[in-house]
């Protein structure tokens, strides 16, 4: 047995620490150069090899869930940057393991985690009677390990246990949950150009809208209704950051004046928490207002320009002092490639339509302008002969006016016609006879000294040459 080790370990070595079984299979097949003892290879525990190769542990899936709701919450912090307007920089997310619901809550610092925390269970306590929550989830931060939560956690019966150190495999749903909430608000954020101190109404509008929709875990079925056991109402979700026009109470008008708009232009932030309708924000006073759906008119394919937004919220929460325009500016929600066209429309044959028959030039009364129906009006003047015939799906670009070239006058025309006429004459005098050349003004006679080039021009090499010439362009008005 000892020789048989010792033959071991000195393949093992030679072959690079590598498996035992390994090296008893080549050593049969092979000839490795070490005589081999009649009882084989006997493996060993290598010492360097246990050091070397330690690797994390495989996390399996678990198959077995727990199916009464709020029997475990499981609960982690997450950074980012920048900090909202109101200098939240971090949230805390909350999932509940049965029924997939999440929550939210923004947070400046970490130790407003356990407020949160406490005011949560407490109203779930409070509407669902019937259920408890019985255990805590999170990892080992310090924000999860307080003092003051262990105590309540106590009070109340409820477990609170943490992940080893360094393991978010296991508080995988959380995780998870993170790694799909995250890349929405990018999303969002990029398609409405907003900007990204906004990253906080984003979220709470992400974790809304995935409490409301359908998962695949649950059967297909919402965390809102599994939890709640009612169902949403889908038809009030409407587009992030998109403008509306909201109704203005009599009560918060700032004139009694029967002839003042009734609406303001607003940007949506989101649902609201605390009351049945959605959050906006004022576009001209950055006043946080709420609304029910029959009170807005929503304009889900457009949004208020980022910088607008950005400097309207330094305005008004961070001491800014930019110069803003009296009207709002608006841009077009980009999703498709189609809101990317710089006009901004779609490659219909309709959209192109549109494009070809634009208004004309400054001090021209347009014949073709589009009508208030929204069907361009066709022009009264006939197509021109050279243009292009109109194909759908290509936008074809309006025509610039051209200065017309002078006209020729009649006399002109007759001095050309009679050169070309003595032209044609002397071409058919010369037929086999030499004719002596026209009369040419006298001038200095060539000299018949040969000339070289310059010596010193003998390696420049013409690489670009120039001419300027002048093109009639025919144009047809």
């Amino acid at each position: 047995d000892t020789d048989s080790k010792k033959q071991m370990e000195l393949l093992h070595q030679r072959f690079g620490h590598v498996a035992m079984d390994t090296v008893k299979r080549l050593a049969h097949k092979f000839d490795v150069g070490v005589k081999l003892n009649a009882k084989g290879l006997t493996s060993y525990e290598c010492i360097a090899c246990v050091q070397g190769k330690t690797k994390r542990m495989t996390h399996v899936r678990i198959a077995e869930r727990k199916s009464k709701p709020l029997e475990v919450l499981m609960m982690d912090i997450c950074s980012i940057k920048p900090a909202t307007v109101g200098g939240a920089s971090m949230f805390l997310f909350i999932v509940d393991e049965a029924t997939r619901f999440k929550w939210a809550f923004l947070l400046e610092t970490k130790a407003q985690a356990t407020f949160h925390i406490k005011v949560l269970i407490n109203q779930l306590r409070t509407r669902l009677r019937k259920l408890k929550v019985m255990r805590l989830w999170s990892d080992q931060g310090g924000e999860f390990m307080s003092k003051e939560l262990e105590s309540y956690c106590n009070e109340h019966g409820i477990e609170l246990k943490t992940t080893n150190s360094y393991s978010p495999q296991e508080s995988g749903i959380v995780e998870r949950a993170n790694g799909v909430v995250l890349p929405r608000i990018r999303a969002m954020l990029k398609a409405t150009g907003l900007p990204n101190m906004l990253w906080g109404e984003a979220l709470l509008h992400v974790v809304t809208t995935l409490n409301w929709l359908p998962t695949k875990p649950m059967g297909l079925v919402s965390p809102h209704q599994r939890l709640f056991d009612e169902a949403p109402m889908l038809d009030d979700m409407r587009v992030w950051g998109c403008i509306a026009h909201v109704r203005v109470p009599p009560e918060s008008r700032t004139r009694k004046d029967k002839l003042e708009t009734r609406a303001r232009l607003s940007l949506l932030l989101g649902y609201s928490a605390t009351t049945p309708g959605y959050k906006f924000i004022d576009l001209q006073t950055a006043q946080v207002v709420t609304a029910q759906r029959g009170n807005v008119r929503f304009h889900e394919e457009f949004t208020a320009n980022g910088t607008y937004v950005q400097q309207l919220l330094e305005n008004a929460f961070l001491d800014g002092d930019h110069q803003l325009p009296e009207t709002v500016p608006v841009a077009r929600i980009k999703t498709g490639m189609e809101s990317y066209l710089p006009t901004g429309d779609s490659a219909s044959p309709a959209g192109v339509e549109e494009l070809i028959e634009a208004t004309p030039s400054d001090g021209v009364q347009g014949e073709d302008v589009p009508s208030s129906s929204g069907s361009p009006a066709k022009s009264s003047s006939p197509p021109a002969s050279g243009s292009t015939e109109h194909q759908p799906g290509i936008a074809v670009p309006v025509a610039v006016p051209v200065e017309m070239p002078p006209p020729v006058s009649k006399a002109a025309k007759k001095r050309r016609k009679r050169r070309a006429r003595k032209q044609a004459e002397a071409e058919k005098e010369t037929s086999g006879f030499d004719t002596p050349p026209p009369p040419m003004e006298p001038c200095l006679k060539r000299p018949r000294r040969t000339q070289r080039p310059s010596v010193r021009l003998k390696d420049y090499v013409v690489g670009n040459v120039m001419t300027i010439t002048d093109i009639l362009i025919p144009t047809t008005y």
